[in-house]
């Protein structure tokens, strides 16, 4: 039976060198017996034998789970070891209030406020290790795909757990129970929500409703405790992005807020306050100044105490002055300008990624965008390809004709659509790229993944990541491309 559960392991691609897979194994072993034992009348404490380890007590069939436990956890707690020791003063308050919480199972929820720069990221990655190299289950998701990548093993939560895309105040997460992914949930002591802010309230209050309906078969009184006794932390930045919601007036983008849900009631908000960008060793003294100054302005805007300059021909009384260290000179403020100052092309890194990686151009439209790009593949000495997306409308259909001539293919080719690329893209080895879905999210490609691309064919990009944990990886290849010479 043991040899079986380690085969078992080793079909769901578990380390062999986990510590966690004996604890697994002798669990499993001893469940399975306690089975077989209970169905004739006997239990494990009749033979003296130990009670399985609820921890680690789970089916040798539930993917999700063995996952979870996928960890290298030597290696694991040497990081941890490292990181609690750099904590600061702040951040070590936040993390003891949060550890004892998921510890001592009291199950609150927490709100991580802090403005960018005071370690959020770090005190999420430290956090984690801590649960995960003791054996227990923490989910780390973030608002969107580009930020769990900052996460170890982070996701988003549409996908984690299920919430419905088109949310509503009495909305559930789509998950059944007696599933994996509710056996996941039953097994989970720690929920990290990063940019939290951006999300709409109602996928929390869903995953509420949801998380005390599957917990209350193994819980008692879970039904009436928040997110069913789990110790959750939600994390961001007010300052930042809030909820999007589309044709919204300011008053319902703040109702959405989830301060202005039931949960923030019982929510206990904890706060960094140390830019800890301004620790760094690397800074000169001059460039300390100047993040110190950029910071400090950027909290001001932040917390509408900015002044506010007056616009000839305006009443709206909404603009501020952005400093002149910001801005370029007079004769370069124009796009070949704007161009030249973030990506110098006559030059030649000595690290492309790291370069890339440290620029980009922030556009108002698509328009825009597809000018930027074209100029810039222009100015490169390699060779061009183009790529078009499927454009035939599919002839089984009885209308066909008729919606060929009312929709004509050529017509179609010239509408930009948006939040997607146009129908023509031109490409070039060296071109940095990014992904707009969620491809495999487990190995750093989801939306918002920037790569590089190192080879085209007339069918397959093949493109090296530059961002996330899977930074440097070049076997990622794009498939379904339409090419044409």
């Amino acid at each position: 039976m043991s040899e079986d559960a380690a085969h078992q392991l080793s079909q769901n691609r578990v380390q062999a060198s986990n510590p966690l897979a004996d604890i697994y194994i002798s669990s499993y072993l001893l469940n399975e017996l306690d089975k077989l034992l209970k169905d004739a009348g006997y239990c494990l404490s009749r033979f003296n034998l130990p009670l399985p380890d609820d921890t680690t007590n789970i089916s040798g069939q539930n993917r999700l789970l063995l996952d979870e436990l996928n960890y290298d956890v030597p290696a694991m707690t040497a990081t941890l070891h490292d990181n609690l020791s750099m904590l600061n003063n702040n951040q070590k308050d936040v993390f003891d209030a949060i550890y004892n919480s998921m510890m001592n199972a009291e199950g609150q929820t927490f709100f991580v406020y802090g403005y960018g720069g005071t370690g959020k990221t770090f005190l999420w990655t430290t956090l984690l290790n801590s649960v995960r190299s003791k054996g227990k289950i923490a989910l780390a998701v973030a608002s969107s795909g580009i930020a769990s990548l900052l996460l170890p093993w982070g996701r988003t939560p549409h996908s984690c757990f299920k919430i419905p895309l088109d949310i509503s105040q009495s909305s559930m997460c789509s998950i059944k129970k007696n599933t994996h992914l509710a056996e996941l949930i039953q097994k989970t002591s720690l929920i990290v929500w990063d940019e939290a802010p951006a999300n709409h309230r109602y996928c929390f209050e869903a995953l509420d409703r949801t998380l005390r309906d599957i917990l209350s078969e193994i819980r008692q009184n879970a039904e009436n405790k928040q997110f069913g006794g789990i110790t959750v932390v939600l994390g961001g930045d007010f300052r930042q992005t809030l909820p999007v919601i589309h044709n919204a007036t300011k008053a319902q983008i703040l109702r959405s807020c989830i301060v202005n849900s039931y949960l923030w009631r019982q929510c206990k908000l904890l706060e960094l306050t140390e830019n800890m960008r301004l620790k760094s060793g690397n800074l000169s003294t001059l460039e300390r100044e100047e993040l110190s100054n950029f910071a400090e302005w950027l909290l001001r805007v932040g917390n509408g105490t900015e002044p506010i300059v007056s616009v000839p021909n305006d009443s709206s009384n909404s603009f501020i002055k952005i400093p002149e260290s910001l801005l370029l000179s007079s004769d370069c403020r124009n796009l070949d300008g704007l161009i030249s100052f973030v990506y110098d092309l006559g030059s030649e890194p000595a690290n492309i990624s790291s370069y890339l990686c440290q620029r980009a151009i922030l556009a108002p439209t698509n328009e825009v965008v597809s000018d930027i790009n074209t100029r810039i593949i222009a100015q490169l000495k390699t060779t061009e390809m183009s790529y078009y997306s499927s454009d035939s409308i599919d002839d089984s259909t009885a209308n066909h004709s008729t919606l060929e001539a009312l929709y004509p293919i050529e017509f179609l080719n010239t509408i930009p659509m948006p939040g997607l690329p146009d129908h023509k893209l031109h490409l070039k080895i060296g071109v940095p790229i990014m992904l707009f879905r969620n491809l495999d999210p487990s190995r750093g490609l989801c939306n918002g993944t920037r790569l590089i691309v190192t080879q085209l064919t007339n069918h397959v990009i093949e493109g090296e990541i530059i961002t996330g944990k899977a930074t440097g990886s070049k076997e990622y290849y794009i498939n379904g491309i339409h090419y044409s010479p």
